[in-house]
């Protein structure tokens, strides 16, 4: 099958309402699946372990799912289905300035559990890289984390569930990358009762997790700790922003794609920028993930005169 990224996560169906008079939206949505989405847009080869499901009244909406799958070119092979819990679903409320409120509802994500994940031991062995969530139940994470641990494989964690990640200190131990936004960060690193921005503490924090840790503060940018200095890439200023829904998994999925084909650290996130830069500017969860080509485009643009 070659090298491979295997994203590893959940699908859901997203419905999105839109203050600024934008027609609703049904669409394909969930970590994972915007990951994976993200990862093949971006051109990578990529399969998705996940489960959706098979229930009559639901087959109009699983198969939603699979379309947009296929059109992607994302092997479905290891999908899954279970005829007797529905798909998940989440209500998205998208504000006149792209920002969005997420009412989540969860049932099929919760029947995963470790025979789900261990029995496709192979295929995280040969990935180079496997992208994991916070949203399925922690047994099952613990056992992603040690088979990708005994196989010697990349990790990339987006702790999505950020109070997890507070309980189960290993899942940030065990990461080789962890991409978080300004809020998720600070519900897993900091104390309770900090909730305002405070550069002097995320510095700090950066500086304990060298080319580990990457925190995208949203029109601040992005920082990270190299090694020897604390780094910070700017934000590309979007022409308009439509809907912010997506764009974290879009920054992550150009990032792991990047550094999947070898490219710097530096590089991978001014990339990740670049295409969530392109992502907020268009409505829809997925819809808006640009490929390659578009986003390199805009790389060449912002970059052109640096080294």
């Amino acid at each position: 099958m070659g090298k491979y990224i295997l994203v590893i996560g959940c699908s859901t169906i997203d419905e999105s309402f839109y203050e600024r008079g934008i027609r609703s939206k049904i669409s394909p949505g969930g970590k994972g699946n915007n990951q994976a989405i993200a990862l093949a847009k971006a051109g990578s080869k990529v399969v998705f372990l996940t489960k959706l499901s098979g229930m009559k009244e639901d087959k109009l909406l699983t198969n939603l799912i699979l379309k947009n799958i296929k059109k992607n070119k994302i092997n479905k092979k290891f999908i899954e289905f279970d005829k007797n819990h529905h798909n998940d679903y989440t209500r998205i409320e998208v504000s006149s300035d792209g920002d969005n409120k997420l009412i989540e509802s969860s049932d099929i994500s919760k029947t995963f559990n470790k025979t789900f994940v261990s029995k496709h031991k192979e295929l995280i062995k040969n990935a180079s890289f496997v992208i994991i969530q916070l949203k399925v139940p922690d047994v099952v994470t613990k056992e992603i984390f040690r088979l990708c641990k005994m196989f010697n494989v990349k990790t990339v964690l987006t702790p999505c569930r950020p109070q997890k990640a507070r309980k189960n200190w290993r899942f940030i131990e065990e990461a080789t990358h962890i991409t978080c936004n300004k809020k998720e960060f600070y519900e897993v690193f900091a104390e309770s009762n900090q909730n305002k921005y405070d550069e002097d503490f995320l510095n700090k924090t950066l500086k304990k997790y060298p080319n580990k840790l990457i925190v995208t503060l949203g029109e601040k940018g992005v920082k990270w700790f190299d090694g020897k200095r604390v780094c910070f890439e700017k934000a590309i200023k979007a022409e308009r922003v439509i809907d912010t829904t997506g764009a974290g998994d879009t920054f992550c999925g150009n990032m792991v794609s990047c550094l999947n084909e070898g490219e710097s650290l530096r590089n991978a996130i001014r990339k990740g920028i670049c295409a969530s830069t392109l992502k907020i500017q268009v409505a829809g969860t997925q819809e808006g993930m640009p490929k390659k080509k578009e986003r390199d485009a805009l790389y060449s643009k912002v970059y052109s005169k640096e080294s």
